[in-house]
């Protein structure tokens, strides 16, 4: 179920995001240095500075990039501190993989309320 998941996660960042991403690659050096992130924040438009992240994996350009989108990832209710920012940084398995599903999930359209309705009027 895991890998089925990560599959709709690849899928809508390569095909809605524009994230290039392959199946079955690994997340962690695609997210470690944050710029993947800003890029899906940014096409929601809650990342207007995504100018300002620099590409690279050095601890200095990785702190600078993390610490641009703390106050976004807070904005959707998503935890983000130092501990998670380092573990994304050193590319802990799994943790990159996290906080981009958490990501997905705040991100997706809510249902409105008439389309459940009307799906029990007949019609």
């Amino acid at each position: 179920r895991a890998r089925a998941i990560m599959d709709i996660i690849r899928k809508w960042l390569r095909e809605d995001i524009g994230v290039p991403i392959e199946d079955g690659q690994d997340m962690g050096m695609l997210f470690a240095n944050g710029v993947a992130f800003a890029r899906i924040l940014h096409h929601y438009g809650l990342q207007p500075d995504l100018a300002e992240f620099t590409s690279g994996h050095s601890p200095e350009v990785q702190r600078r990039n993390f610490q641009r989108l703390h106050a976004t990832f807070l904005s959707l209710n998503i935890p983000f501190g130092p501990r998670l920012a380092h573990q994304i940084m050193t590319q802990e398995p799994g943790a990159a993989e996290a906080v981009v599903h958490r990501l997905k999930v705040a991100l997706a359209p809510a249902p409105h309320p008439l389309d459940a309705a009307a799906g029990g009027l007949g019609g």
